[in-house]
This record gives C-alpha cells, structure tokens and sequence, in this order.
C-alpha cells in the first residue's frame, strides 16, 4: 500500500474543503472497500478523509422523492419503512446485492 494522509472531520464544512484542496483525496466511510483497493493497489489517494463522525444516516423525504444520509448501512436503508413502501424494488436490490450466489427468493 502507499504512503497517505489520514484526517477526521468533525464537520460537514471540514469534509468539503478537505476534498476540495486535495483533487486526489477519498471519503472513507463505515463498510467501504477503499481499504482493500488500495492494498491491490487499484487506488491509491493521497489522502483520506475519514467521515463516520458525521453520522447523517437519515432518511428524509422531499419533494422530489427521497434522500438517504451517506452514512445509512444498506440494512438500515432496505429496512426503513419508507423506502419498503414507496421504493421496493431498492430494498429488493440492497437485499439481493448481500445473498451470494444469488437467488431468485428474495
């Protein structure tokens, strides 16, 4: 793996202007396969900015449909009442991406 940086953001405002003053940085978040890329060396950022303090994993609904807080696990998300009943064919797709091989059941 190559040498990166690695910082925390507290805040929303120190995600972005970390991202923005760096073109070649990364989000890292809870569940994402970043890690295991830049040990194949498929990624190699030069930094990391790590998120999971932020902890918006909310599901709001708007006028234009729905948004999903970048911190929602997939369970959580496929889950959530709203999105079982107004979006079933993405609890579907979230359940079906975690059976392997797959299934028709589902």
């Amino acid at each position: 793996m190559r040498p990166f940086k690695f910082s925390t953001a507290g805040d929303p405002d120190t995600a972005i202007t970390a991202l923005s003053a760096n073109t070649n940085a990364k989000f890292l978040g809870g569940g994402t396969n970043l890690l295991d890329l830049m040990k194949e060396d498929v990624m190699h950022p030069s930094e990391l900015v790590n998120i999971t303090r932020l902890k918006y994993s909310g599901i709001d609904k708007t006028d234009k449909g729905v948004m999903i807080g970048g911190m929602a696990t997939n369970s959580f998300t496929a889950n959530h009442e709203h999105i079982r009943k107004n979006y079933p064919l993405l609890t579907m797709a979230i359940l079906a991406a975690g059976i392997w091989p797959p299934t028709r059941a589902i």
